[in-house]
């Protein structure tokens, strides 16, 4: 069993929690969390929008950079462009959370045929809406050279709008113009970005820099942490369980986070 705290003094080195481990009541370390009886919004309430925001840049920058990392480890000679999707509104066309998924498919399959057998499809999308609520679909894609796509509304790939088709040189930076967007008003069900075409242990990296700051101070990407359905997270490679460091409790009219002393369990 590892003791978290002595794993990593990971309270000394966050001031908000500085009090908690000098002795006095550990529930003065807290962050409220909700509305007080008066519906006074505190100062510091916690906003969902924008932790999905943050989940969403960092999962689509950092798939965009293990992409570039390997395919120049695996000396592939490709080269990043940006396919930009739109709906045509006027002609009736309307979002459905499958149409992005139809679309890869058909591209997978157009890539097997002309590409070459040893090639793997490399993306990361995001979901972006207009000023005037519109959505439409950023897809940067690593294509072999010599080769390209063809445009997907010409081929009847996409039906519901227009497409365009552009290379770019800094395919991390270019994505991470989208990914600082953000953006309110999605449809019930849309997914706001995907990365696909990694290997296992991209797939883990990714997975690892996904994970709460508590689960990286213990484990390494290697260690293939992942979420418990009833909370806390499990190494998939040594079977420990990391319960999480933080409780909600309601109290006198609060919503408080409360930070605890946790251990790494065996399963």
């Amino acid at each position: 069993m590892t003791d978290y705290n002595k794993k990593h003094d990971y309270d000394n080195q966050n001031p908000d929690f500085a009090n908690a481990n000098q002795g006095q009541n550990p529930e003065s370390a807290f962050i409220p969390l909700g509305l007080s009886i008066d519906k006074q919004v505190r100062h510091n309430t916690l906003n969902t929008h924008d932790l999905r925001i943050r989940r969403m840049r960092k999962g689509i920058l950092n798939g965009a950079r293990l992409h570039q990392s390997q395919a120049a480890q695996a000396n592939q000679r490709h080269y990043p462009c940006m396919l930009t999707l739109t709906y045509a509104w006027k002609q009736g066309s309307y979002w459905d959370y499958a149409h992005i998924s139809r679309l890869m498919d058909t591209i997978a399959k157009y890539a097997k045929r002309h590409f070459g057998g040893g090639y793997r499809l490399r993306y990361v999308w995001v979901l972006e809406n207009t000023k005037a609520g519109v959505p439409h679909y950023h897809i940067l894609l690593w294509l072999p050279r010599g080769h390209t796509l063809p445009k997907p509304d010409k081929r009847g790939w996409w039906p519901h709008g227009s497409t365009r088709i552009e290379r770019v040189k800094k395919a991390v930076g270019y994505m991470a113009k989208y990914a600082s967007k953000g953006g309110i008003g999605f449809p019930k069900g849309a997914r706001m970005h995907a990365c696909g075409g990694l290997d296992r242990a991209g797939r883990n990296e990714r997975t690892w820099w996904a994970s709460p700051a508590w689960v990286r101070a213990v484990w390494q990407a290697q260690e293939e942490p992942r979420p418990c359905s009833g909370g806390g997270w499990f190494s998939r490679i040594t079977g420990e369980w990391l319960p999480s460091p933080w409780e909600v409790v309601a109290r006198q009219g609060q919503v408080l986070i409360i930070r605890q002393r946790q251990q790494v369990q065996e399963v």
